[in-house]
């Protein structure tokens, strides 16, 4: 290694990166190394600690980032799709037909006690209460999944807005006077 400014800051850049030495310690070696004043490492040490701190910025970003991705990454893992989430309800109801219907050996819990549907005979034995309570949760289990399909989404027309507009600014008096008039256009036609 020949003895330029260039060499001897990438030496002691070296030495940061791979010993963390501090500046006594690099002074003492590159003293030994290079048989330079401590003029000349001072100016060495500056440009090539400069250069250590770039470098430790960019990879505590880049150790940052991957970091990020995977926090993401694993977010995104446990997220279940729309398609996943439908199919999940639906075999939620599926089941729950089945355990009203009997088709499935169910237990349940009344009056601390709990129920097997059917029982030995094959009997239906489920008060009415819990039958509604099961079909309320199915009844729940089509809601979302309407949700999720976007069946509910409001609509609004053409005509919904030319109504408002025509209403909007009235008293209650002229809306009670618009509504008699329309009750006598029906009833008289």
């Amino acid at each position: 290694m020949t003895n330029n400014p260039k060499n001897r800051q990438k030496w002691i850049f070296d030495l940061l990166k791979v010993e963390g030495l501090g500046y006594g310690e690099c002074f003492g070696k590159f003293s030994v190394k290079f048989s330079r004043t401590e003029r000349t490492f001072d100016k060495d040490w500056k440009k090539a600690n400069a250069r250590y701190l770039e470098y430790q910025q960019r990879a505590d970003k880049a150790k940052e980032e991957v970091s990020i991705a995977n926090e993401i990454k694993v977010l995104k893992s446990g997220l279940k799709t729309k398609n996943q989430r439908l199919l999940f309800y639906q075999s939620q109801i599926e089941l729950m037909e089945k355990q009203l219907t009997g088709e499935t050996k169910t237990y349940f819990i009344v009056n601390n006690k709990p129920i097997v549907n059917p029982n030995s005979n094959g009997d239906y034995i489920l008060p009415l209460e819990k039958q509604n309570e099961v079909r309320k949760q199915i009844k729940d289990y089509q809601t979302e999944i309407s949700k999720i399909e976007g069946d509910y989404a409001a609509i609004r027309t053409e005509a919904d807005v030319k109504v408002v507009d025509e209403f909007r600014g009235k008293t209650l008096d002229e809306l009670k006077e618009l509504q008699k008039s329309y009750d006598n256009k029906i009833n008289d036609g």
